[in-house]
């Protein structure tokens, strides 16, 4: 506030339709800590509090703690780094590519076989078949055992560029 003040008086714009504002001496900084983190253990009361009245949980889908979503999305990176990875171990750059970049989009099935790719970018023939070659040496992927992890994980998106 004390900055946009000063900015008003250097620039001396006059402020006909301003209107008078309270200064806050204590205001509060928000920041990206968590000040009230909510427990992981939840109590019995909570729990019980949140069942319909016949008392049985709804019929949802397992939605994960926090702990296990944190590690389903590291999984999820390292999963997915490994099918980069393995991607560009297959590819060659075509030698009359220069100045190239493809956003590739890759849909796996269940199985890991591909199901779609699609490519948008810059690019020449050569550049766009030099990737699906790359892509198609390098299915099936390995895909998860976890339901929820393999869902997560079927789709991909890969950026291959050319200086």
């Amino acid at each position: 506030m004390k900055y946009f003040t000063y900015l008003l008086l250097i620039l001396n714009v006059p402020l006909v339709y301003a209107e008078p504002i309270e200064v806050l001496t204590n205001h509060l900084v928000i920041t990206n800590q968590v000040l009230n983190p909510i427990p992981l253990d939840i109590s019995d009361e909570i729990v019980k509090r949140s069942l319909p009245p016949n008392g049985l949980p709804n019929t949802v889908s397992h939605r994960p703690t926090t702990e296990e979503a944190l590690t389903q999305d590291q999984q999820v990176l390292l999963i997915q780094k490994e099918h980069s990875q393995a991607i560009f171990k297959h590819w060659h750059t075509p030698k009359s590519s220069t100045f190239e970049i493809a956003h590739v989009f890759i849909y796996l099935n269940d199985d890991g076989s591909i199901n779609r790719v699609d490519l948008n970018g810059q690019f020449s023939e050569a550049f766009k078949t030099s990737i699906k070659d790359a892509i198609m040496k390098t299915s099936p992927f390995k895909m998860p055992s976890n339901v929820s992890l393999r869902q997560r994980v079927k789709e991909n998106r890969i950026t291959f560029q050319t200086n």
